[in-house]
């Protein structure tokens, strides 16, 4: 099997866990390839930038927490690139396997085919002549000013609401469990076919989120800005809106696709880690 490797080195310092790793991959027969970040630590296998790691494996091993596997996901997404997520960071959602010491029975799991494949959709973004992909979310967010800014949202061109805040987001169930919960948003779960629309602290007693069809558009405008308003993917800021611009939301063709293992709860899981916040 083609595998890629893919790790933060904010997490995995050293690299001792991609070369562990990659020795314990090619120690079972499989042909392996690294992100061009990681050619730093010598591990003898080709170095490949974000897309054509992708393009050339058939599953992906992401070494982080649920940021590092968003930064790879909408390649994975583009080649139906399979994905399974080792958590080095502080929650891990989207992880499969917990610790290194898992590493040889999870792979002799996968090699038997003992694994199914989960679906996780994907948002498509609108701006600007640009379609930009969002696994998590899709956030307006006011910039340094204290001012709040002002938007007007519509769902398939129907008014659904008018909001003064600090921002909205429009997010997949994957990113139910994100930014859109801190700001008070429901936990959806990930087979459910849906879109959440949470306003952020909104100068309101009464406004709270939409579970919306994810075959909806929707539709947000910037209606009044008193300083800076950035549109944010996935936890990155991207661009910088002006009033009267326009952002389009709709679910994307692709979909990320994790392998999960017969063990896999997701109700577990949620309940294990969202235990630790407190």
């Amino acid at each position: 099997m083609r595998i890629g490797i893919f790790s933060n080195l904010e997490r995995d310092t050293d690299g001792t866990a991609a070369k562990t790793l990659s020795s314990v991959l090619k120690g079972r027969g499989h042909e392996v390839y690294v992100w061009d970040q990681l050619a730093c630590l010598n591990i003898d296998a080709p170095a490949l930038n974000k897309n054509d790691l992708a393009k050339a494996a058939e599953a992906i091993v992401v070494l982080g927490g649920d940021g590092t596997v968003l930064r790879i996901a909408k390649e994975c997404a583009l080649y139906r690139t399979l994905i399974i997520a080792i958590n080095f960071g502080r929650l891990g959602f989207l992880s499969e396997v917990e610790t290194l010491d898992e590493l040889d029975t999870v792979f002799e799991q996968i090699e038997k085919g003992d694994f199914y494949t989960e679906s996780r959709g994907i948002l498509d973004v609108s701006f600007g002549g640009k379609t930009y992909k969002a696994l998590n979310e899709v956030a307006l967010a006011r910039g340094r000013s204290t001012k709040v800014i002002r938007f007007a949202i519509k769902v398939n061109g129907s008014t659904l609401n008018s909001y003064s805040a600090d921002g909205v987001i429009v997010c997949t169930p994957t990113g139910s469990t994100a930014y859109s919960l801190s700001a008070g948003g429901p936990v959806v779960a990930p087979e459910v076919n849906a879109m959440i629309i949470t306003p952020v602290c909104p100068h309101s007693l009464n406004s709270r989120s939409y579970i919306i069809s994810d075959d909806s558009e929707v539709t947000i405008e910037l209606t009044k800005s008193d300083g800076e308003t950035n549109l944010n993917i996935d936890g990155d800021d991207l661009l910088t809106l002006s009033e009267g611009d326009i952002v389009k939301v709709k679910r994307s063709e692709l979909s990320a696709q994790f392998i999960r293992l017969k063990k896999y709860n997701y109700y577990r899981k949620l309940l294990a880690k969202m235990s630790t916040l407190g």
